[in-house]
């Protein structure tokens, strides 16, 4: 059984709190997934408590001002084989270089491993935050398609995590639908972020095939405006 993070870490302002929470921790994790994390503090994990056991990758997803944040998987490999990681390229939507200013196109981390003779890929991904849904859902159709073809259909364990940017307070059920025909199973539908600091609702999610997730928990903690998700992968 492994023991896995994903989190949105709010363009890493407190990365040092959320660094020493991690590993002072008495559970330990053997995946975690951050996402939003600034690309400029890339070189603080070498100096940091995730430098051993962990192996990390990254995926550019957007550009702020001059400052670049995207996905980073970091994995234990004293237990786990990274077999292969690519980035996916999922573009971006009007609404958010012209809101947010933000440049360059979203994008999805995955990474290929294997655990006790195992292989299975996990997606570490972060979709458009200024967009409608149908633009998210196309952005997840890509990610879909992408394994749904010959050479993969052997039935490789396939998850895909992140902050998808899908409210839960516009309605969630064309995501999961689409999901669900593609043969992913939605792992919980709990409040993952505070809405204006008004009113919480869910943006971050797992979506799964092929294998098993317990024990979810949505954890709160003072260091972004997301919450961080853990579970245990079987």
């Amino acid at each position: 059984m492994l023991s896995v993070l994903s989190y949105n870490i709010l363009f890493g302002q407190r990365l040092p709190q959320i660094i020493k929470w991690i590993s002072e921790r008495e559970e330990k994790f053997d995946i975690i997934c951050f996402q939003e994390f600034p690309f400029s503090q890339i070189s603080s994990l070498a100096n940091s408590p995730l430098a051993t056991p962990f192996e990390y990758h990254t995926a550019l997803s957007f550009r702020r001002s001059t400052k670049e944040y995207g996905q980073v998987t970091l994995v234990n490999t004293t237990k786990i084989k990274i077999v292969e990681t690519e980035t996916l390229f999922l573009g971006t939507s009007f609404l958010e270089g012209k809101v947010l200013g933000f440049a360059g196109g979203r994008s999805a981390l995955a990474t290929k491993c294997k655990y006790k003779g195992t292989d299975f890929i996990l997606v570490n991904t972060h979709l458009v935050a200024f967009g409608s849904n149908k633009h998210r859902r196309a952005q997840m159709a890509k990610i879909i398609d992408h394994f749904d073809t010959p050479h993969n259909r052997e039935q490789t364990p396939l998850i895909v995590l992140g902050d998808l940017n899908y409210s839960s307070l516009t309605g969630q059920g064309s995501l999961i639908r689409l999901m669900e025909t593609h043969g992913f199973i939605n792992a919980y539908t709990l409040n993952t972020h505070r809405f204006l600091n008004i009113k919480d609702h869910q943006l971050d999610y797992i979506f799964y095939k092929e294998m098993q997730i317990e024990d979810i928990k949505v954890l709160k903690l003072p260091f972004s405006d997301h919450s961080p998700i853990t579970f245990s992968l079987r």
